[in-house]
């Protein structure tokens, strides 16, 4: 099993964080996962996990963490399915919370599919 379980905490964080707040693309800007984080306590595991990385941008550098997720520019944003599979199997997410995201990930893809035919775009 890669990564720590410190690790694993902070990715089943941030699958909460996408599967709750993610509404129209699959990504989180850092002020929007940095927002949710000052919401917990300041001895809560995550938080404790962040601080000593020094702040999200470091978290995401992790190498298990960079697994499961990407920073682009300052937008938080998943892998493909094959890159979320593959951390699955290493145990670096669970296969509940890779399940989760691409469920998530599917269930956005349709609502943008939708805007888009409404619009007119195809």
């Amino acid at each position: 099993m890669e990564g720590s379980s410190s690790d694993r905490a902070f990715i089943a964080f941030l699958v909460n964080c996408f599967c709750n707040h993610c509404q129209y693309r699959m990504q989180l800007s850092i002020s929007e996962v940095s927002k949710i984080l000052r919401e917990l306590p300041p001895i809560d595991p995550v938080n404790l996990y962040r601080k000593q990385y020094g702040n999200l941008e470091g978290c995401l550098k992790n190498p298990g963490v960079s697994r499961v997720f990407w920073l682009d520019s300052m937008m938080i944003k998943i892998r493909d399915i094959n890159d979320l599979n593959d951390a699955a199997r290493a145990g670096i997410i669970s296969n509940a919370d890779a399940s989760r995201l691409i469920e998530k990930n599917a269930e956005i893809d349709l609502l943008q599919a939708e805007a888009r035919l409404r619009a007119g775009i195809h």
